[in-house]
């Protein structure tokens, strides 16, 4: 497995390095054929340099929806927990559904008077 970069390269970032703007980029990406072969050769050459790799949680976050299952676990040290969840992967792995998984034990995800019904961000 590759390491991450440290900055994540952005769809903007690949459109100044082409010298195009983000919707150009953006119709290259998703195979539009209204891009002229030049231009298009010039954003696949960006995207390979910059080795730039589409955000699923930006594109989801656009089309305003998550395509994403929540779990919540009450132990992850408990065997039963780890074989459902691998159930759960391998349900996963052949669908574009990313798996969320919150353990209740944690300091995030425990229950009682200091949860928060918002999320862990809204809480103090």
């Amino acid at each position: 497995m590759e390491p991450l970069p440290a900055q994540s390269v952005r769809i903007r970032d690949v459109a100044a390095r082409a010298g195009v703007g983000v919707g150009t980029v953006s119709r290259v990406l998703n195979g539009h054929a209204h891009v002229a072969e030049p231009t298009r050769i010039k954003v696949e050459a960006a995207i390979a340099a910059l080795r730039y790799r589409p955000s699923t949680v930006a594109r989801n976050l656009s089309l305003g929806r998550t395509l994403a299952i929540g779990v919540v676990v009450p132990f992850l040290t408990s065997q039963s927990a780890v074989v459902r969840l691998r159930g759960v992967v391998e349900a996963l792995a052949a669908s574009p559904y990313d798996l969320a998984l919150i353990d209740v034990e944690s300091k995030f995800g425990a229950v009682g008077p200091s949860t928060c019904s918002t999320g862990p961000t809204a809480c103090s």
